[in-house]
């Protein structure tokens, strides 16, 4: 007995867990192959081949006799859902659906060597002031160039009145030319203001009453071809679910044609048993299976 899941450990998907029951336990690393039994080749690194190749798995745990490995993207990315697989470990072998559940994840990261940009060299700092407080050559040096570009400062008028002379400065004088210049500004200011508004387009206030109504949103109805509304109708004649698989054109694919075939032919069904010896009669052509589907084996007669 073999079951395959998820891995609870990696909820983001790339792993699976697979528990095998009765199995000899065996020292040593465990590697295990994957068979396509549709397409009839072995999952390689690159996808499907012609020639077997191990994996390893990540991990092994064995109890009595139950094994549970789990393993990783370099399997589970390259199975697609309800996939009819074989899984070889040594000598023994399962054929198994993949499950639905399992989804694919990131591949494993590749080492590589981690380089970095150097930061950009800046201005240099400027030299701090001495501890002991402010340098005095420094002050001097500005004193100097500002005592050089001071404009020339107007002296005071000296007015005398009577026996007593008073050094008082007089207030500055504002010129006639700085009103005006004020005055001007404000005029070409409001002016300004009032052409903006004037030129402003009046914003018009939509009432309720006039608001479109909302679209009805409606509820996306699932596919009558998608494969769990296929899986409800498999109960049916065989032959009828054939007709059904026909009217949905290229949704269904032969992986999937494929599953329900085997599933009916398992049921002992006589029209799936009939369609699989057609599958490998090549002088006999099924309309919908092998026609529309694409679904088809190589011509062997013993086995037909």
């Amino acid at each position: 007995m073999i079951e395959v899941r998820p891995d609870p450990k990696h909820p983001h998907g790339g792993f699976a867990e697979i528990t095998i029951e009765d199995v000899k336990a065996q020292d040593g690393p465990v590697e295990l192959s994957v068979f396509n039994r549709f397409q009839e080749k072995w999952l390689g690194a690159d996808g499907w081949q012609p020639s077997q190749m191990k994996f390893p798995a990540r991990s092994a745990e064995w109890s009595g006799t139950r094994l549970i490995l789990v393993v990783g993207p370099d399997i589970v990315n390259g199975i697609q859902e309800d996939t009819p697989v074989r899984i070889e470990i040594g000598e023994l072998a399962w054929d198994i659906y993949w499950p639905d559940d399992i989804n694919h994840g990131p591949d494993d990261a590749v080492g590589g060597e981690i380089g970095g940009v150097p930061a950009p060299i800046g201005p240099a700092a400027e030299t701090p002031p001495p501890a002991g407080g402010v340098d005095n050559a420094v002050i001097d040096e500005v004193e100097e160039d500002d005592a050089v570009a001071a404009p020339d400062e107007p002296v005071a008028e000296t007015v005398v009145r009577g026996d007593e002379e008073a050094n008082e400065p007089r207030p500055p004088r504002i010129g006639l030319w700085i009103v005006l210049l004020s005055a001007a500004i404000l005029l070409a200011a409001v002016g300004v203001w009032f052409l903006f508004l004037r030129a402003s387009p009046a914003v018009e206030t939509q009432s309720p009453e006039q608001s479109p109504p909302a679209p009805e949103v409606v509820a996306e109805q699932p596919s009558a071809c998608s494969h769990p509304q296929l899986s409800s109708l498999a109960n049916e004649s065989f032959a009828s679910f054939v007709d059904r698989l026909g009217d949905c054109g290229d949704e269904v694919t032969a992986d999937i044609a494929l599953g329900f075939v085997e599933q009916a032919a398992a049921a002992r069904d006589a029209d799936a048993l009939l369609l699989f010896g057609e599958l490998y009669d090549e002088s006999v052509t099924d309309e919908v299976i092998e026609g529309q589907i694409g679904l088809t084996f190589s011509d062997q007669a013993a086995r037909a």
